[in-house]
């Protein structure tokens, strides 16, 4: 399938890694429609769609004319009023299914998190492995990525440690010993839009890590 042929939606468009896969598929000549729930510039070779839940009937008609849909929607932490792991990892993961089969989308890649499994217990991996079945038992196809932080200008990650370093103070979570693996942004678009083309990543499970493991 040559990149010209194929329509994909990225939901979580205004996010930091949504603006950046974005910015890729533009510069590499893909067709994009961004979904966001708030307002965002887009490019002009973009369709861009304001949706609060993802089953608007206005965001389904739209939709019909993508093959893939990027599922980017997801909090790291507990947010005010319903924003909730629940609510927002979960809930608007089935509703991306919904939609992808009513508008005929074959396709759904997932941005997990490295260290989701059966046995954890956090609220918050517990949301996105019960996402992650959600789309393994939608009978779409999928790729799922776990992924670690993912890092590059404006990511929230590096934002933190600079403001922290600016007062000269780093506030060390733990032990000090917990381990990352960071990726940079643009490589995870790179390998996003390798899932999004070949079929080698089809019904699969990977973990988007960077080839360093840092304290």
């Amino acid at each position: 399938m040559s990149n010209t042929s194929i329509g994909v939606a990225v939901t979580g468009a205004n996010g930091f890694v949504g603006k950046n896969l974005r910015d890729f598929l533009h510069k590499n000549k893909i067709t994009v429609l961004g979904i966001s729930r708030k307002n965002f510039r887009k490019y002009n070779s973009e369709i861009k769609m304001i949706s609060t839940n993802l089953l608007e009937p206005k965001l389904q008609t739209k939709l019909k004319n993508y093959d893939v849909l990027v599922h980017l929607i997801g909090i790291g932490r507990p947010q005010p009023s319903n924003s909730t792991f629940e609510e927002i990892n979960l809930n608007l993961t089935k509703n991306a299914i919904k939609a992808c089969k009513k508008a005929g989308i074959k396709k759904i890649i997932f941005i997990s998190g490295l260290g989701v499994s059966k046995s954890n217990t956090s609220k918050y991996f517990v949301s996105k492995y019960k996402a992650e079945l959600e789309i393994i038992n939608s009978g779409l196809d999928y790729t799922i990525f776990r992924a670690s932080y993912i890092i590059g200008k404006t990511d929230h990650l590096t934002k933190r440690l600079s403001k922290q370093m600016k007062k000269g103070v780093i506030i060390i979570p733990g032990s000090g010993k917990y381990r990352l693996q960071p990726i940079f942004v643009l490589d995870a678009a790179k390998i996003i839009l390798e899932a999004i083309l070949k079929k080698k990543f089809s019904k699969k499970i990977i973990d988007l890590v960077g080839p360093q493991k840092i304290s």
